[in-house]
């Protein structure tokens, strides 16, 4: 099998697995910059919301150190949100989105405690509490839209994966003309 072969191979497997378990919100650490101060991905999922009838961001910037690190739902495989959901208003899909029935959440805050990410945010007002959907209704979410850093993409973790390594080969192995 030439090389060629495998690499359609490898990218056409990459591409069905997308395709078949969705795409995913990912972070590319180091690249998110607070967008000096403005956070236009926060601005971008309010802007979302508010047509909803909601003007909460489900995304944060927190500044650690010097890094400036996007918080959000990673829809967890084994989510101790969806476990420690008493009602049932957290689920699980085949699409691999955590989603949430609102209407069934009692805001009893177990989903903030467990969630690894501190991505659930309280709703006071209506008692609930709230998460990042992905937008699942958008070609692509508004915050990956509107970060011009490219510090968030919308691809399956694979694909994500595979690229950083062929970027990180490619560095390393290559002459600077063929990059």
């Amino acid at each position: 099998m030439s090389k060629n072969a495998v690499k359609t191979n490898r990218q056409q497997m990459l591409k069905d697995a997308s395709e078949e378990y969705g795409k995913e919100i990912l972070v590319v650490l180091g690249k998110c910059d607070g967008c000096g101060g403005s956070a236009e991905c926060v601005k971008a999922c309010k802007a979302v919301n508010k047509k909803k009838g909601d003007e909460t961001s489900m995304i944060t910037i927190r500044k650690h150190n010097n890094d400036y690190i996007p918080i959000f739902c990673h829809n967890c495989s084994h989510a101790p949100c969806v476990s420690a959901c008493m009602t049932g208003a957290r689920i699980k899909k085949d699409s691999g989105w955590v989603e949430t029935d609102y209407s069934r959440c009692v805001g009893c805050w177990m989903c903030i405690m467990l969630c690894p990410f501190g991505a659930i945010k309280r709703d006071g007002k209506e008692h609930t509490a709230k998460k990042c959907d992905g937008c699942a209704s958008e070609e692509t979410p508004p915050c990956v839209s509107a970060c011009k850093q490219g510090a968030l993409k919308q691809t399956g973790a694979n694909e994500f994966t595979h690229n950083i390594r062929l970027n990180s080969a490619a560095k390393r192995f290559l002459p600077a003309d063929k990059k």
